[in-house]
């Protein structure tokens, strides 16, 4: 398979959102009310436009003015939102805020999302997946780790030449993690067929001279999220769609994630459509309020896409917001209180190239 070249990806940054609070009791709104205003900038300090800015509970949402500017009035002072803020092409982000009465301003950077160079992918007689791994300079990388999101827990780590090899593969959707001290760490994607195998030519990008140790490591809310996805994977129902890079590359470049999802053929979506998917999670973090439009599937490593009744259900019911994603089955061992299951709303799990 012939791979594009697309920008590199950055990894989450060490710092992506500077914020400022400052409380005006003047500006007070009504008994105890708050109003929420702010700026959102890229990390160059350029006001950024029709950026999505969401807080859960109260739900409410706006997008940015040409001046970067927006404005959430009518917020009840005294509690703690969960103020999140994305933006096409740039790395979402969410803040915990405490609001004061009266008028709370909020500074916001966002920072890029630049791509990574793709994995090559390439269906092979021998079995498994296997490949090897290289910087952008086309150098080998030895010591890299090599785990297999969906399979066993064991880890394999490049040799002098940069090549590793996984001999047991469930066929279908699959992801690896590519970890590699003084790197940004690498998702990768690959459907893996019923008969055959996968070879990959997996490019990893180097961090900055001096950056800090964590930066070559994904940060412990993605290791669960990517953990769950273990889970989703080995037991999701038939009528979940997992959706690969490669799958997105050839049904969905330069379009809106959505749109690729659409133009898949009834028999990869089994006819779902990109509107009935409400709730969304990108990566390890729920993101109010937005929606499958709001991404653009050159910027997606992957897509799950759970339809109502499937067995994953999400933090948005009352008893499991604060846990994400619980499996049906584990709610009807809770015990007491959990008699009934509600009926699950439609899920889209996003997972960003990096």
């Amino acid at each position: 398979m012939t791979a594009s070249v697309p920008r590199p990806r950055l990894r989450q940054p060490v710092v992506a959102l500077l914020l400022t609070l400052l409380a005006s009791p003047a500006l007070a709104q009504g008994r105890g009310g708050s109003v929420l205003t702010g700026i959102v900038r890229d990390l160059g300090g350029a006001p950024l436009a029709n950026a999505r800015v969401s807080v859960a509970e109260p739900r409410r949402s706006t997008v940015t003015r040409q001046d970067g500017t927006f404005t959430i009035p009518k917020l009840p002072a005294g509690d703690t939102l969960h103020v999140y803020v994305a933006r096409i092409g740039y790395r979402p982000t969410q803040v915990p805020l405490l609001l004061l009465p009266g008028n709370n301003d909020v500074s916001v950077a966002l920072e890029p999302i630049a791509h990574q160079l793709d994995a090559i992918r390439t269906t092979v007689a021998q079995t498994g997946v296997f490949g090897v791994v290289g910087d952008t300079a086309y150098e080998v990388v030895a010591g890299a780790r090599v785990h297999l999101t969906a399979g066993a827990m064991d880890v394999r780590v490049t040799n002098a030449l940069g090549q590793f090899a996984i001999d047991t593969v469930n066929p279908g959707a699959n992801m690896l993690e590519v970890v590699k001290e003084g790197f940004r760490p690498r998702l990768v994607s690959f459907t893996q067929p019923a008969k055959g195998g996968i070879k990959l030519a997996i490019w990893m990008t180097p961090l900055p001279v001096g950056a800090a140790a964590p930066a070559s490591g994904f940060e412990n809310r993605t290791i669960a999220a990517l953990f769950d996805f273990r889970s989703r994977a080995r037991y999701r129902r038939m009528d979940a769609v997992i959706a690969t890079r490669e799958m997105l590359a050839k049904y969905g470049p330069g379009m809106r994630l959505s749109d690729a999802i659409d133009a898949m053929p009834g028999t990869v979506t089994r006819g779902a459509r990109a509107r009935d998917f409400k709730v969304i999670f990108v990566d390890a973090m729920q993101s109010p309020d937005s929606t499958l439009d709001d991404y653009h599937a050159d910027d997606v490593e992957m897509v799950e896409l759970y339809p109502p009744g499937s067995n994953f259900v999400t933090g948005a019911l009352p008893y499991t917001k604060r846990r994400g994603p619980t499996s049906i089955s584990r709610l009807r061992a809770a015990g007491p209180g959990v008699s009934e299951i509600p009926a699950a709303p439609s899920v889209a799990w996003i997972w960003l190239r990096r």
